[in-house]
């Protein structure tokens, strides 16, 4: 009896591995065979499905201006709300109508473009924004453009540049990393 446990226990290591060799060339055989499958794209960049010659023209919609007022130390907005032009961007409506309305800032400076990724809301300014602003003056900036893009419920912080580039600074506040938006 004692050969019959001994051979049993020599042969089921054996079958293990026949069975494992086995499930192993049918997983091979499965993956070699059957048809490709494209994979979704996952980019959270990629907003859309139209062909590449096709735009996507923003649509009007209403935003909220904001007017700075810094009066006694204290920085503060008036609202009021427009309509975008047709075509033009919401967000970047909102943010040129800001800076046209705050003195310090060159008239020829202004947002080009906005991108949001992950809820961090990239602001691209033209060169034309540096103009060695004061302590004020970079705060009416920056503030202003963080009270304007917390209407955007998917924005939940900013990054700027410049042509594309980081922008570290307009003066004294680090701008280097995302800035949380501000509720007025």
């Amino acid at each position: 009896m004692s050969e019959t446990k001994n051979s049993a226990s020599k042969k089921a290591p054996i079958f293990v591995l026949g069975l494992a060799v086995a499930c192993f060339g049918a997983l091979a055989w499965y993956v070699s065979s059957r048809p490709a499958v494209p994979m979704a794209n996952t980019d959270p960049a990629v907003t859309s499905n139209a062909p590449t010659d096709e735009v996507d023209v923003p649509k009007q919609q209403d935003v909220t201006t904001l007017t700075p007022n810094y009066d006694g130390g204290q920085f503060g907005t008036k609202p009021d709300t427009k309509e975008s032009p047709k075509g033009q961007d919401p967000m970047v409506f909102a943010l040129n109508d800001y800076l046209d309305k705050v003195p310090a800032v060159p008239k020829d400076a202004n947002v080009k473009t906005v991108t949001v990724k992950e809820g961090i809301a990239t602001i691209d300014f033209n060169e034309e924004i540096y103009a060695g602003y004061g302590t004020e003056d970079e705060q009416i900036i920056v503030r202003g453009l963080l009270r304007v893009m917390a209407q955007f419920p998917e924005v939940k912080s900013v990054l700027f540049t410049t042509e594309g580039q980081p922008l570290d600074s307009l003066g004294a506040i680090d701008l280097s990393s995302p800035q949380p938006v501000e509720k007025s």
